[in-house]
């Protein structure tokens, strides 16, 4: 029996708070000119709350690349409200707070049929060491 799978691609993301998360998104030319692209974050799939959105932009041409983007202050903002979690470092454990949620994007034509959603996945942005005052 045949199987078809229309799930997107799943992408998981690691990141460091305060560094500028930037992902270059290509999909064919159908299915992205003309279209508008959403991009969220959130802590669970079933949250209502959006934790942040991504600044997207779009491609220039039929068919380029779209830049998904989260500046430095949203990566740094989702690290400080994360849980401690702990983690393996050099054979001891070590206490890291990380934001850990889901996120995706997707293109459709103003948020009507037909929706697609081109990638998805895990995001953990760990806390990081260096902060401006």
């Amino acid at each position: 029996m045949a199987t078809i799978d229309n799930r997107p691609d799943t992408v998981d993301i690691f990141h460091y708070a305060g560094d500028t998360l930037t992902i270059k998104v290509e999909a064919p030319a159908g299915l992205t000119d003309g279209k508008t692209w959403l991009a969220q974050v959130k802590t669970s799939r079933a949250s209502p709350t959006v934790d942040a959105l991504f600044t997207i932009t779009a491609p220039t041409s039929s068919g380029g690349p779209a830049y998904l983007m989260l500046p430095a202050a949203v990566t740094a903002q989702l690290a400080g409200t994360g849980a401690t979690v702990r983690k393996m470092q050099a054979g001891t454990m070590a206490v890291v707070q990380s934001y850990v949620g889901e996120w995706d994007v997707q293109v459709s034509v103003n948020g009507l049929d037909p929706v697609t959603t081109l990638c998805q996945g895990a995001l953990t942005i760990e806390l990081d060491v260096t902060r401006l005052p």
